[in-house]
């Protein structure tokens, strides 16, 4: 009966729309309404655990006891309350209470219904201006959805992030409103089990997902949902956060890392970063570089990468945070070691201070600069060598002359005609040498043809087979259809004879094979990297090599230098590569040597290829006239090579005026322009030079035939000299057939014209 009899009063008391609880006499609940549980906040199990005094806080109101007294002398009587909710707001009330018998004692039954007193009206709206403040303030969404899921609050923030206007929302359904199409059927599953349970993944959770806004356009939002009970249905209160801008942020950061990721992997050169020398990361470039894997570096010290000398210098920059680029020597995890460019800079990483290191391999940048400076060093000495070969000429030509002029004057049963020979045969081998020498620092006017290697290199096996000993044989590997070559044929068989010597010598003893072989090659972009003044292009390719005991390393980037030989005294004068290297630069072509300590040498010559097939040659057989009696006007400033010009001349019959000024003699020009048939000048001279005094004279006369002569000259070539109206070009020193054959030449041309 007692059951019964509770039963039916809790379904009487959730009739009224008003709050009622029921107390027995010692101020604790019995029973109480779903109205009450929801208009004050707590569960019927909480309520329970409350007595009257706790829950009605109104100051100087009566407590219970003194209540429940009156309640029994009077039955029943109405008091205005102040209730305190679980929020911890206090809301007034009007409490009705009736005293009633419950389970054998004495109770009372409270009716509560909120308070229409101007008091109990002022709090209520302090309430919810409270309430109405904090929603209105927050940048937050802050929604509220009924037992159906439609929304029944809607603050200004919603608005903003949504873009729907309060009256557009209210009365909605939050997830057809909001939520993407593609989130609505799990929707409706999890919506169904929330509202028999009041149970869901959802409730008290944080999720990342994304809302409708009204234009269309997808919005990230962080949702935070939780529930209360409203007359026994299952309410929700949702807080929506925009976190567009922190995704973007997220995702720039990510694309950030992606960035980095592949530049440091990407990079040129090895990349550490590290913490006081121990490697937190690096890329694919420090592991190439220094032959470790990248898992082998991740926590090594990264000093250890450097050869042991330096380590000391690098703790220290690293302790300093030295921030500039240094070099010092790196080694690999096989012990070999190579040239390092190291450059640290200190950067924030993951929350602390780290140092970020470049590593980069600078051996080549080191090869290409020791090839620079054997560069600047050839071009040092080639200009020094051209810079004494005019006052060597000078004295050469004088001397040649005058001993040429005696040994022909001299009879033959003279005792002195023999060694004027010998004489002349030496001059004549300085002047071989003073041409080598000339050919070395590019200042030689080669006599520049299209040339067939193939018969050159015949000739040459021709010359050599005779000379080599029994134990040294010539193997020769000639392509057919091999391009031909702009050059100056002597000075490519002077390349062929030089190497081929020097194969030679480096067999004399224990013998072996001389190669020599000819072939076409294609150089790219890549080949020719490195080498100053050579193109990417179609080459012809000459191979010599020897089986002899190689070239020491130590030596071998020092064998082009001029007078720098291995060979014992009488094989050489040390001039021979140099020169070879000098002609074959001059050519635009490159000469590369490679050779392995007891297995021999190879020297590659690279010379740049013609399209253009070799002219047919025509031997000129008409004999030039070596004398003659016209007036020659001669022109030096050496006065040896001035005298024996004259001297020469004379005995070929001419009649000769000398000069040792260039300026005299264009002012004796002057005085008698008719009275010169021919004028022979110096080019450089201290005050006007040769090409100065010609165009000087042939403004006086332009029919007279001028010889120009050089020892060598930077500025003037024979088509230059040919351009300004010089009818001859001559490199000192000259012997008595070639003055007299230019000489000769140049009048008789004067003559036909």
């Amino acid at each position: 009966m007692l059951k019964s009899h509770s039963s039916i009063c809790e379904a009487v008391l959730n009739t009224f729309d008003e709050a009622a609880v029921i107390w027995d006499d010692a101020g604790k609940v019995q029973l109480a309404n779903t109205t009450a549980c929801f208009q004050f906040g707590y569960s019927l199990a909480e309520l329970a655990q409350l007595n009257f005094d706790q829950l009605h806080v109104e100051e100087g109101q009566e407590n219970f006891t003194k209540l429940f007294q009156l309640v029994e002398e009077t039955g029943s009587l109405t008091r205005q309350m102040q209730l305190c909710c679980k929020d911890g707001s206090v809301q007034p009330f009007t409490m009705k209470v009736t005293g009633i018998e419950w389970n054998n004692r004495a109770g009372m039954v409270a009716v509560y219904s909120l308070s229409t007193s101007e008091a109990g009206i002022k709090l209520l709206r302090e309430s919810e201006d409270r309430f109405r403040a904090l929603t209105d303030s927050t940048q937050d969404a802050i929604l509220i959805m009924d037992e159906q899921g439609r929304i029944s609050f809607w603050n200004p923030a919603a608005e903003m992030i949504f873009g729907y206007k309060r009256e557009e929302a209210i009365g909605k359904g939050l997830h057809r409103l909001l939520a993407p199409q593609r989130y609505h059927s799990a929707h409706q599953e999890a919506f169904a089990h929330f509202l028999k349970t009041g149970q869901g993944k959802a409730i008290n959770s944080i999720l990342e997902l994304e809302a409708i806004h009204r234009d269309g356009h997808e919005i990230a939002i962080e949702l935070s949902l939780s529930k209360f009970e409203k007359v026994g249905k299952y309410h929700t209160i949702g807080i929506i956060h925009d976190i567009t801008e922190r995704k973007k942020s997220e995702e720039k950061l990510r694309e950030s890392e992606s960035r980095f990721r592949a530049l440091h992997n990407a990079s040129f050169g090895g990349i550490a970063i590290h913490d006081r020398g121990i490697i937190l990361d690096c890329n694919q470039g420090l592991s190439e570089m220094t032959g470790f894997s990248e898992d082998e570096l991740i926590g090594m010290d990264g000093v250890l990468l450097i050869a042991p000398e330096w380590r000391q210098m690098i703790r220290d920059h690293i302790a300093s945070g030295f921030e500039s680029s240094y070099e010092a020597e790196g080694i690999r995890k096989d012990s070999s070691r190579y040239p390092l460019y190291l450059r640290g800079s200190n950067v924030p990483y993951k929350g602390r201070q780290v140092r970020v290191t470049e590593f980069r391999d600078i051996s080549e940048q080191k090869l290409l600069e020791a090839k620079l400076v054997q560069a600047q060093k050839m071009e040092a000495i080639g200009t020094l060598a051209g810079g004494i070969a005019h006052d060597f000429n000078n004295i050469l030509a004088g001397v040649l002359g005058y001993v040429d002029l005696s040994s022909r004057v001299t009879p033959e049963s003279s005792p002195a005609g023999p060694f004027l020979s010998k004489a002349l045969k030496g001059l004549k081998r300085a002047a071989a040498l003073v041409k080598q020498i000339l050919a070395f620092s590019r200042f030689s006017e080669a006599q520049l043809e299209i040339v067939q290697l193939t018969p050159l290199i015949e000739e040459v096996v021709k010359l050599l087979q005779p000379t080599l000993p029994p134990n040294i044989s010539i193997e020769q590997k000639i392509s057919p259809d091999v391009l031909a070559v702009r050059a100056d044929s002597t000075q490519l068989h002077q390349i062929l004879m030089n190497l081929s010597t020097n194969a030679f010598h480096a067999m004399e003893e224990d013998g072996g094979i001389l190669s020599i072989s000819l072939e076409n090659a294609e150089l790219s972009a890549m080949d020719v990297q490195g080498h100053l003044g050579v193109r990417p292009g179609r080459y012809v390719k000459i191979s010599i090599g020897d089986t002899g005991p190689g070239i020491p390393s130590e030596v071998l980037d020092r064998i082009f230098d001029p007078y720098f030989t291995t060979k014992t005294v009488g094989k050489g004068s040390g001039l021979g590569l140099a020169i070879v290297h000098g002609i074959i630069k001059n050519y635009g072509g490159h000469i590369a040597v490679e050779s392995f300590q007891g297995k021999g040498s190879v020297f590659d010559v690279y010379l740049p290829a013609s399209e253009k097939e070799p002219e047919e040659f025509i031997e000129d057989k008409n004999l030039v006239p070596v004398e003659g009696n016209e007036r020659i006007l001669f022109v030096d400033d050496e006065e040896i090579v001035a005298d024996m010009g004259k001297s020469i001349l004379e005995h070929l019959g001419y009649r000769v005026t000398v000069y040792t000024s260039s300026d005299m003699g264009l002012a004796a020009f002057k005085d008698d322009p008719s009275l010169y048939d021919l004028v022979i000048t110096d080019q450089t001279m201290p005050e006007i030079t040769g090409a100065e005094l010609a165009e000087k004279v042939l403004e006086i006369r332009a029919d007279i035939p001028i010889i120009l002569c050089t020892g060598y000259s930077s500025t003037m070539s024979e088509e230059k000299a040919r351009e300004l109206g010089i009818s001859g070009f001559a490199m000192k020193p000259l012997s008595l057939n070639d003055l007299s054959a230019i000489v000769r030449q140049v009048l008789d041309n004067k003559k036909a014209s």
